[in-house]
C-alpha cells in the first residue's frame, strides 16, 4: 500500500489527477488540476478512490524541492541586502 506524501500524484477513477498538498494521517487534503479550490476527505477514502502515479509523483516532489531551494536563496538575498 502506497503512502499518501505530499507533493504526491493521484489519478480518480475518471482520469482527473490530483496533488497532495496535506496528510495528517487521517485526513488528505488535495488540489485537483484546473482547480483553484483545495479537496479534503478521509485517508480511507481517498485510497479507496485514487490510484497513485509514481512517475509523476517523482517528478512533483523534485520539482517542489527545486522551487524550495530558489525561495529560499531568494530570501537569503534579501537578508543580505537588507543587512547592509
Amino acid at each position: 500500500m502506497q503512502k499518501i506524501e505530499v507533493n504526491s500524484r493521484w489519478k480518480d477513477g475518471w482520469g482527473a489527477k490530483v496533488t497532495v498538498i496535506e496528510s495528517d494521517g487521517y485526513r488528505v487534503l488535495f488540489l485537483r488540476d484546473g482547480y483553484a479550490h483545495p479537496c479534503r476527505m478521509t485517508d480511507h477514502r481517498f485510497m479507496r478512490e485514487f490510484r497513485y502515479l509514481p512517475d509523476e509523483s517523482t517528478e512533483s516532489v523534485d520539482t517542489a524541492k527545486e522551487k524550495g531551494l530558489e525561495k529560499v536563496q531568494q530570501l537569503k538575498n534579501i537578508l543580505q541586502v537588507a543587512a547592509k
